[in-house]
């Protein structure tokens, strides 16, 4: 039996993003599904008292616009099969897939800083839709 686990902390998934995660899981190809956005930042992590790039080349750094886009898990939806979670202990084994979201829409809740950061981006949602239909009159 497959089964969806659908994040409470992703407040900005849609309808529409499940069913496109459900299309792809659906046709067979994956045992596992994870939603996520990619993006062509450049990521470090701390190793030690070094900080070290994790997607890139040091000596041989592409513009930002030319680097190829990393994926990022963004915790929204995970689909996999009910019996192969209890088998394996973990959501994502074997073959994993992923669903696509627009990066604007990956926002997780995880602390008060994530919740200022949705209400800033609602805001200048509301205050983008008034300003289109004021300047086309809808």
């Amino acid at each position: 039996m497959d089964c969806a686990l659908v994040q409470a902390t992703s407040p900005l998934l849609m309808k529409k993003d499940i069913v496109e995660a459900f299309k792809i899981f659906d046709k067979g190809i994956y045992d596992t599904l994870f939603s996520s956005y990619q993006s062509k930042r450049f990521f470090w992590k701390q190793k030690k008292e070094k900080l070290v790039p994790i997607n890139y080349n040091l000596k041989n750094r592409v513009m930002r616009q030319n680097h190829r886009k990393t994926i990022v898990e963004n915790g929204a939806i995970y689909i996999f099969n009910s019996e192969k979670f209890k088998k394996f202990k973990i959501r994502l084994h074997n073959k994993i897939g992923t669903c696509y979201m627009p990066e604007k829409r990956s926002i997780e809740i995880d602390d008060k800083n994530d919740i200022t950061e949705m209400k800033n981006f609602l805001k200048l949602n509301r205050i983008f839709k008034q300003a289109v239909k004021q300047n086309f009159k809808i």
